[in-house]
């Protein structure tokens, strides 16, 4: 099951040229379960979250409240990560609540 596993992996990465043009650090398959990543490497991807803020605003376009990263604003938020990047991506109002997220 894993070599099928690996094998769609490498398939889905040549498919959607995610490796050049993606986030794959690899053509799929190898994983990197165990890399240690260097103290540069942390401090770039703890800049890179530092830059995702994330601002909420009412419905009515006052806002309401900053958070540093997505992640934070989900969870404060009580929705998932995939629910801010989608609302970030389409700008649309949560209905439920009636809040936006911007950058």
């Amino acid at each position: 099951m894993a070599k099928q596993l690996e094998a769609k992996e490498a398939l889905f990465i040549e498919i959607y040229d995610s490796f050049r043009n993606g986030y794959n650090s690899n053509l799929g398959g190898h994983g990197h379960k165990g890399a240690k990543l260097t103290d540069e490497h942390k401090a770039k991807i703890r800049m890179g979250s530092r830059r995702n803020s994330v601002c909420v605003v009412s419905d009515n376009g006052a806002a309401t409240n900053k958070f540093s990263s997505q992640r934070e604003a989900a969870h404060e938020l009580g929705v998932s990560e995939g629910t801010i990047s989608n609302h970030l991506k389409s700008g649309a109002i949560y209905k439920k609540d009636g809040w936006k997220v911007t950058k």
